[in-house]
Order: C-alpha cells, then sequence, then structure tokens
C-alpha cells in the first residue's frame, strides 16, 4: 500500500477554517448571532471547502492502494476523528454540570456519536441548549459519507463509480433547488464532497492531470477570482458551481505544488493552522459563542495546540500501529 502526502492539503485546511472562524468570531464578538457584516460570513463556504477537499483526499488515498482495505480505513478514520469528539462531549457534560445549565442532552450527544446530528431537532439552527453541539451536522455529514463512498467504491471499481458519483452530484444539485434553506442534511450536501471524489477519479482515469498543468497559469487564477464572487454573491449563484471551482482549485495546486499560489498554501504558519483545523473546529463552538468576547479568540489555539498534541496526534499514531499490526502476518507470507 502506497499512501502519498497530497501537496498543499494542509494549507487548504488552513484556509477552511480561517473562514469558518472568521463568521464566528464575528458573532462572538460583536454578537451578531443572526447577521453581521455579509462580507465576513465565510462559514458556509469554508465548509464547502472542507467537504470538497475531504471527497477528493479520501478518494485519492482510497485509489492509491493496490487494494481498498475497508478495515484500515476505518481504523484510520476512527482514531483521526472519534477521540476528539469523545473528549469534546464530555467536556460539555462537565461543563453543564459545573455551571449548573444543561448546555446538551442524551438526545444531542447519541445524535453526534452515531453520526446523525444533522438531522437531530433545530441542526441547521443554534439555540441555548444546542448551541455547543450544533457544528458537529458537519461532521455527520461526512461520517455519512465515509460510510457510504469507500465501500461503494470497493464494490463497484472506479469506472463505474464515475457515473454514479456523477448522477448523486445531479441528483443533489436539483435537491437543493427545492430545498435551498434545508441545507444540514447529506442528500443536500453530497455533492460538494462527490465533485472532489469525481476529480480525484478523473485524474486516475483520463488526462485531467496534465491538462491541470498545461493550463495552470490561467485555470488557477480563474478558480481563486471566481471563489471570491461567490462569497461575494451567495444567494444568487448555483452552490454547485463554487464546489466545482473549489475542486479544481485544490486538483491544481496539487499537480503544481511549485506555483506561486501553492508555495504560499505551503508556508508554515498557514500548513499548522490546518494541521490543527479539526481540533479548532470541534472546540471553536465552545470559545467563540457571543458571551466570552475576546478571551475565547485567545484560548481556543492554546487549546487546540493541547488537544492535537495530547489526544489527535498519540491516538492517530495509535491507529497507524493498529493497521501495521494487522497485516504483519500478511507481510510475514
Amino acid at each position: 500500500m502506497k499512501i502519498t502526502r497530497i501537496p498543499t492539503l494542509d494549507g487548504w485546511r488552513g484556509i477552511a477554517i480561517l473562514l469558518v472562524l472568521i463568521e464566528h468570531a464575528q458573532k462572538g464578538l460583536f454578537n451578531r448571532v443572526y447577521g453581521g457584516h455579509d462580507w465576513l460570513s465565510l462559514g458556509a463556504h469554508g465548509v464547502t471547502l472542507f467537504f470538497v477537499l475531504s471527497g477528493y483526499l479520501i478518494t485519492s488515498r482510497l485509489l492509491d492502494e493496490e487494494r481498498i482495505d475497508l478495515g484500515a480505513f476505518y481504523i484510520r478514520r476512527f482514531f483521526r476523528l472519534m477521540p476528539t469528539a469523545f473528549v469534546y462531549l464530555a467536556f460539555i457534560w462537565l461543563f453543564s454540570w459545573v455551571s449548573g445549565v444543561r448546555y446538551i442532552g442524551s438526545g444531542d450527544t447519541i445524535s453526534c456519536l452515531l453520526f446523525f446530528r444533522n438531522y437531530y431537532p433545530d441542526a441547521a439552527h443554534s439555540t441555548p441548549f444546542n448551541t455547543f453541539t450544533v457544528h458537529f451536522w458537519s461532521l455527520s455529514v461526512e461520517e455519512q459519507f465515509y460510510l457510504t463512498w469507500p465501500p461503494l467504491l470497493l464494490w463497484v471499481g472506479r469506472k463505474r463509480a464515475l457515473p454514479i458519483a456523477v448522477l448523486g452530484i445531479a441528483g443533489c444539485a436539483l435537491f437543493r433547488i427545492e430545498h435551498w434553506y434545508w441545507s444540514t442534511g447529506i442528500e443536500a450536501n453530497i455533492d460538494k464532497l462527490l465533485v472532489g471524489s469525481v476529480l480525484a477519479i478523473l485524474m486516475v482515469e483520463t488526462n485531467l492531470r496534465a491538462w491541470l498543468v498545461k493550463f495552470n497559469r490561467i485555470l488557477l487564477p480563474a478558480c481563486l477570482v471566481s471563489f471570491v464572487f461567490f462569497i461575494r454573491n451567495f444567494h444568487y449563484v448555483i452552490p454547485l458551481s463554487e464546489s466545482i471551482f473549489i475542486g479544481l482549485a485544490i486538483a491544481s495546486t496539487s499537480v503544481k505544488p511549485h506555483s506561486i499560489f501553492a508555495r504560499l498554501l505551503d508556508t508554515k504558519l498557514l500548513s499548522q493552522i490546518g494541521v490543527l483545523s479539526y481540533s479548532l473546529y470541534v472546540w471553536q463552538e465552545f470559545f467563540i459563542v457571543p458571551h466570552w468576547a475576546s478571551i475565547g479568540l485567545l484560548l481556543l489555539p492554546l487549546v487546540a495546540v493541547g488537544n492535537w498534541a495530547l489526544i489527535e496526534k498519540p491516538l492517530i499514531a495509535r491507529g497507524k500501529r493498529i493497521i501495521y499490526a494487522r497485516r504483519l502476518p500478511a507481510f510475514g507470507a
């Protein structure tokens, strides 16, 4: 098995989490829970970037294997995502007990742990009761994708998976036309993940990689300008078009990692923010809320670094050791 590092990955993650934090910070610092500065409403675009990037990354790594090992895949995902989620939810329960305010309940917790928080009541809107877990809706969408797409890719193969993914994208886009404001279900978001998946398959099956390299100087700036346009005109464009341009930008920097923008993505600061992106995303809902003001922004990076060093990093390594141990008999044979 050969799993290679995709260049600029952490830089894209860094941009995505910064977009989310900028929107949530304006709510926390200026108490703008239902509105705020439109030009700072970047959270939805950051989540879209996360989704497209996730579809591209997961599919690329699955296709990079000689044969897809679902057991190893789910071990990696579990040790990558769940320990931080467990610790965060346990902390919210403890905080509720100490403060005497019920910020979380059993149904809320179960929906987060079993990956249906995006269908839980009020999943699309924060309330005083579920404010600290509402952001698990996007993590649930990711997990639902992980539970369906890798087995499908294994069972039907990448050539047959391609038209299925394209049909899924088209169906999701059509569904969203009629259900624009119901935005947390996987049926309203799967196209973003599948756009990344389709691009990853096309990089293997077609001459897309060579085309991206050839037209990189034109395509990448066009994608970035388009992304800014989509942010400014979010309510007047088709969301699928944003996902496509984001996917092309990600693919362009991955095939030409020495371009100017790709080198910016690989700067140490942005890459480090990307490494911490999952810890930042999980914990930001507690620290950046309307009552914490600027102190939350000061504490969040410290907690994220601690979570990465004490929970994420060692348990990711633990997952890798388990996978290695599973394969020792095969290596011996």
